[in-house]
C-alpha cells in the first residue's frame, strides 16, 4: 500500500496534471450531459447513448494518457530508475502493478464520471454498470499496464511513447470520427453497433497485449535495456 501511495503522490504532485484532470473531468461531465441533447435531436435513438458509453469513453481514456507526466517516467528511467527499482526490495511485478494502479485511477475517474452522467438521464443501468464495472476497468487497466511495461522494456522509452501515441491517435480517429467521416466522404453510415463491437474487441486486444508484456518483463529484460541506455 505504501508503494501505491508513493505513486499517487508522484502523479498528483504535478499541479499542471491536477488542473488538467479537473478540466477534463468537467469536460467529460459536460459531454455526458450534452449527449442528451444529441439523443433528443436524433429522435431518441438509444444507440447514441450506447456509443458514448462504450466508444467515446475509450477515446477519452486514451486522451487522458497525455495528461500524465510522461517525461518524469522517462527521465527517471534514464537517470538511475533501474537502480531505484532494484533497491526497493519489492518484487518487480508487484511494483509494476502498483504503478499501473496509480495510473489506472487517474484514467478511470474522468471517463467514469461521463458514463455516470449518461446513466442518470438515459437510465441504461445495465449498459452503464457493465461499462463502469467491466469495460472501463479492462480498457483503462490495459492502457495503464501497456504504458508502464512499454516504458520499462523499451531501450528508448521516448520512442516507445511515440509509438503508443501514434496508435492511440489512430484508434481515436477510427472509433470516434470514423462513422462521421465515412458518412461525409462516402455517403454511407456505419452502424453504431459496429463501432461499439470494434471498441469492445479492441479493449480485449489491449488487455491481452498488456498481459503478454507483463508476463515477459523481468529483471533480465530491464538490465538488458539499461545496458543500451
Amino acid at each position: 500500500m505504501a508503494i501505491l501511495m508513493k505513486e499517487l503522490k508522484v502523479i498528483y504532485r504535478n499541479k499542471t496534471f491536477i488542473l488538467l484532470k479537473i478540466l477534463f473531468s468537467l469536460l467529460y461531465c459536460a459531454i455526458g450531459y450534452g449527449t442528451k441533447a444529441l439523443y433528443e435531436q436524433t429522435g431518441y435513438d438509444l444507440n447514441i447513448a450506447y456509443y458514448f458509453i462504450f466508444v467515446y469513453s475509450m477515446s477519452l481514456a486514451l486522451m487522458m494518457l497525455y495528461v500524465y507526466p510522461i517525461s518524469k517516467d522517462i527521465t527517471e528511467r534514464m537517470n538511475g530508475g533501474l537502480e531505484n527499482i532494484l533497491a526497493t526490495g519489492y518484487p518487480l511485478k508487484r511494483l509494476i502493478l502498483y504503478k499501473t494502479l496509480g495510473l489506472f485511477l487517474s484514467l478511470y475517474i474522468p471517463a467514469a464520471l461521463m458514463v455516470i452522467v449518461i446513466i442518470a438521464w438515459s437510465r441504461l443501468y445495465l449498459a452503464g454498470f457493465l461499462s463502469l464495472l467491466v469495460y472501463l476497468p479492462l480498457i483503462n487497466g490495459g492502457i495503464a499496464l501497456n504504458y508502464i511495461c512499454s516504458t520499462m522494456l523499451s531501450v528508448n522509452p521516448a520512442v516507445a511513447m511515440s509509438k503508443l501515441s501514434f496508435y492511440a491517435i489512430a484508434v481515436i480517429l477510427v472509433l470516434t470520427y470514423g462513422p462521421v467521416l465515412g458518412y461525409r466522404i462516402g455517403g454511407y453510415s456505419i452502424d453504431m453497433a459496429v463501432s461499439i463491437t470494434l471498441a469492445v474487441l479492441l479493449s480485449f486486444a489491449i488487455v491481452l497485449a498488456a498481459y503478454r508484456k507483463f508476463r515477459k518483463i523481468g529483471i533480465e529484460e530491464l538490465i538488458g535495456g539499461a545496458v543500451y541506455l
